[in-house]
Order: structure tokens, then C-alpha cells, then sequence
């Protein structure tokens, strides 16, 4: 609920952007809103660490930050930070039935993480369930290339799952190598490094914005205010469920949010609509994404050899 909540919203300030602006930009510079989202899941996550405190040697230990913990989180943060613009311009750039369907291609870079860098068997199951979600992309840009819609930049979304999906497993390596470092201290480190490559990015994209308060929160509203809020507390919700359990669980939990995004947004954001390619290549990415996922956890050979010991 909360990834189609967020989806929808930017698709609407997209929308909603004046009419000097170009086609799927935004009123205010996306840069800014992952600013604001990232210093608040930093002030949350500094509130979590200093309640959570107590005087114990235990607790002692499971605050102490090394210098490997931060640069083992710095990668991830730089990856997310892309990842968080990217979400804006691929938002921006396409069309809902486009940007939902092609979301859903993250388990395809899981599958490709897992064999090319764990050298781990996929299995028949899973590859079948690679081919329908293909398959499901194919129909997808034939229903558009039909409607003389065809676009380049269902790239920029591919591009987005790209360093979504590395992010989340360079994420959850950084987060389980110290196990006993508490997830707010953890966080805290992560959204500091993202608000430090943030506005090196901001610095470089639009320095303007960073000449007053009123520059930089120039083109924000209540939809914005609120998109914030949603994005900080679902960042909080992804770091849990990495700490806690892994990156393909967190992709199961949000693979039906490209199909629910396809049907639900042309209720929300004027000029987007349902037609039947678009149904059945969001169904066809659905159904792969379930049979892919049904498999479970994927084991590597390593542990597949551990347990044999």
C-alpha cells in the first residue's frame, strides 16, 4: 500500500506540474524531496536510537560504529540515491501501464545478482517464471509500439530497478555483517551518507536551490509535504526487512505492487488509461513474479554445503 501510495503521488505531481515546465517534470527538484525524506528517516531513526538507549555494556557494544560498518553502508547509500531520482524521472517519463509493468523487472536483476556474482542455480521453476515476466514485457511494449506510443524510456525505469535491487543486497550484506549493531544506529549512518550524496548531487544538478530555504522548497505543496512523510516511513519498513530478513523476502512483499499501480492509477492521475495489453502484460509479470517467489529463498552452494555437514 505504501509503494502504490508513493508511486501514485509522484505520478500526479508530475501531472500537476506548471505549464512552463517540460513534460514529466515536476514543480519543485526531485533532488529536494529525497533531501527531505532522508533527514526525516534520520531524525526518526536518532529518536528510535536515543529512546532504545540504557547505561547496559550491551547496549554499549551494539552502538560502537567501526570504520568498516560506514564504508559498507556507503554503498548502498550512494545506489539508493540514484535509485530515489531515478524513481522521479521514470515516473515522469512514462506512461503508469509502462512504469508498473516495468517495475516489476527487480526480480529479474535479483535472479541475474544471484547467478552471476553467487554462481547459484536457479533452478527450472524460476527460469520459466523469468521467461512469463519477459514475456509480460514484451506484450507490454507491443500493446504501445500498436498505439504509436513506443517510448525509449521505459529504460530509465529498468535503469531504477537496476540500483534498486543491487542497493538492497549491498544493503543487507552491510546490515547482517554486524549483527549485533542496533538497525538505528545503522540507519542513522546510512541516511547521513545519503544526505551527504544527495546534496553533492543537488550541488552539481541545481546549486540555486541551495541558496535559501525558500529556493529550496520551491514547488513543494501538501501532496509533496505528505509524499515525504509516506517515503520516510516505508524507507524504515525496507531496512527492518532487510536487517530481519532478506532482499528477495522484500522483493516478495512488493511484487504486487506493479499490477495494482497499473489498474489503480488512472483512477488517481488525469490522462493515463487501462487497455488490454496493459492488463495482460501486468498479469503476465504478476503470475511470473509469484512463480519465481514461490520457490522461496534462493540457497547458495556454500550453504547448501554446510548443511550437508
Amino acid at each position: 500500500a505504501f509503494s502504490v501510495s508513493i508511486d501514485v503521488s509522484i505520478k500526479m505531481l508530475a501531472t500537476d506540474a506548471p505549464a512552463e515546465k517540460k513534460e514529466g517534470d515536476y514543480a519543485f527538484n526531485p533532488i529536494c524531496m529525497v533531501l527531505v525524506t532522508e533527514v526525516s528517516k534520520l531524525i526518526i531513526s536518532a529518536v528510535l536510537a536515543v529512546s532504545s538507549g540504557s547505561g547496559s555494556s550491551e547496549n554499549s557494544e551494539a552502538r560502537k560504529v567501526s570504520a568498516a560498518d560506514v564504508a559498507y553502508l556507503a554503498i548502498p547509500a550512494a545506489i539508493f540515491t540514484v535509485n530515489n531520482v531515478l524513481v522521479f524521472k521514470a515516473l515522469g517519463a512514462n506512461e503508469t501501464s509502462v512504469f508498473g509493468v516495468f517495475r516489476d523487472t527487480m526480480i529479474l536483476w535479483m535472479a541475474a545478482i544471484w547467478k552471476l556474482v553467487f554462481r547459484t542455480d536457479l533452478g527450472n521453476i524460476r527460469m520459466a517464471a523469468i521467461m512469463v515476466i519477459f514475456a509480460g514485457l514484451v506484450v507490454n511494449q507491443f500493446a504501445h509500439q500498436t498505439a504509436g506510443k513506443i517510448s525509449w524510456a521505459f529504460l530509465i525505469v529498468i535503469a531504477m530497478t537496476l540500483c534498486n535491487a543491487s542497493g538492497s543486497v549491498a544493503n543487507e550484506f552491510a546490515l547482517k555483517r554486524s549483527k549485533g549493531l542496533d538497525i538505528n544506529i545503522q540507519n542513522a549512518v546510512l541516511y547521513t551518507l545519503c544526505i551527504a550524496f544527495s546534496l553533492a548531487l543537488l550541488l552539481i544538478d541545481d546549486p540555486s536551490r541551495l541558496t535559501g530555504l525558500r529556493t529550496f522548497f520551491g514547488g513543494f505543496n501538501s501532496l509533496s509535504w505528505t509524499l515525504a512523510g509516506v517515503q520516510a516511513c516505508a524507507g524504515l519498513m525496507v531496512s527492518r526487512l532487510l536487517k530481519y530478513t532478506d532482499s528477495v523476502m522484500k522483493t516478495s512483499a512488493t511484487c504486487l505492487r506493479g499490477p495494482v499501480f497499473v489498474a489503480m492509477a488512472p483512477f488517481f492521475v488525469a490522462g493515463q488509461h487501462l487497455n488490454a495489453g496493459s492488463i495482460v502484460s501486468a498479469l503476465l509479470v504478476a503470475a511470473g513474479c509469484f512463480g519465481y517467489l514461490s520457490q522461496g529463498p534462493i540457497q547458495t552452494a556454500q550453504t547448501d554445503n554446510k548443511d550437508v555437514k
